[in-house]
């Protein structure tokens, strides 16, 4: 479940041993509605909401695990499919942010990884920037 706007949102889920790809909405009125399906069904779904939109992170199709993302448009009910994660997985932990996914975007592309293993330095050792992890 996540939040848009002033709506609740129950994404995907399972009925019984089945996975679900329906999406349905709580809001202020009280009311519960169905909104557009998800491209695919996902038990076990990771749901998160930024930037205005839902985003629904991996999950069980039924017979096996996922690792596609979509994301929801409240303004024009459709969900599209975007980058995957490198690994599948369901029961995936995600959280909200109140941001932009650009300045996310923007902040990781400024990141850079490096890893030089030197003499006597400890296995997992990392830097982000020159700044030890």
């Amino acid at each position: 479940m996540t939040v848009v706007g002033n709506n609740l949102y129950a994404v995907g889920g399972f009925d019984d041993s089945l996975p679900l790809d329906s999406v349905e909405i709580y809001n202020p009125g009280g009311e519960w509605k169905f909104v557009a399906s998800m491209t695919i069904s996902r038990g076990g779904v990771g749901a998160a909401s930024m930037g205005g939109h839902v985003w629904a992170v991996g999950g069980h199709n039924g017979s096996q695990y996922l690792n596609s993302v979509e994301c929801y448009s409240p303004l024009t009910n459709q969900w599209q499919m975007v980058s995957s994660m490198g690994t599948p997985r369901a029961g995936a932990g995600v959280a909200s942010c109140l941001c932009d996914v650009e300045i996310i975007r923007k902040a990781q592309d400024s990141l850079s990884v490096t890893h030089v293993k030197e003499e006597g330095e400890k296995e997992g050792e990392q830097e982000i920037n020159g700044a030890p992890l």
